[in-house]
């Protein structure tokens, strides 16, 4: 069993490392809401659903083994570089 010393050191630096992949995700996900017309998410959303929900976990897990909190809308939003705005005109 991992002695707590290791644990402490371990995770925020496992953390610091996935960030930077985390972010990249905003790059994908902006060139996407440009291209899939209003109204037409649904009829995509099979294409990218299981990525995004990955992603969505990881920023969720981050948030609480960061600081044991659950992870807001917004703060989502955020952590995948406003991923979840710049797709909202095409979920309604």
């Amino acid at each position: 069993m991992l002695d707590n010393t290791y644990r402490i050191f371990a995770v925020p630096v496992l953390l610091n490392s996935v960030r930077p992949i985390l972010a990249s995700t905003s790059d994908v996900s902006s060139a996407l809401a440009e291209i899939v017309p209003p109204n037409q998410f649904w009829r995509f959303k099979e294409s990218w659903s299981n990525s995004l929900r990955t992603c969505v976990f990881v920023a969720a897990l981050i948030e609480y083994l960061d600081n044991q909190t659950l992870i807001t809308l917004p703060l989502c939003g955020e952590r995948l570089g406003s991923a979840c705005s710049s797709m909202s005109h095409i979920t309604r």
